[in-house]
């Protein structure tokens, strides 16, 4: 149950006339980061989550071993 972390970049240019009547070229590069950090509050879900995986591979196990026997016990 880690957090889920985010990094983002973005770079663009604009041409035209800004919001502050400015004209762009695009020799104007506007650029932004971003960072993100999620923290679950509620860890009942994950648990859930968790639980359910484990029963899936129990039953990949399962049926891997029942198909993989039955082809033994063929020969």
């Amino acid at each position: 149950m880690l957090p889920d972390i985010s990094l983002g970049y973005s770079n663009m240019s604009i041409r035209g006339i800004g919001a502050d009547n400015n004209a762009y070229t695009t020799a104007y590069r506007f650029q932004s980061a971003q960072f993100g950090l999620g923290i679950p509050l509620f860890f009942g879900a994950q648990k859930a989550k968790i639980g359910a995986l484990k029963i899936d591979r129990q039953l990949a196990q399962s049926n891997y071993l029942s198909r993989h026997g039955g082809f033994t016990n063929n020969l």
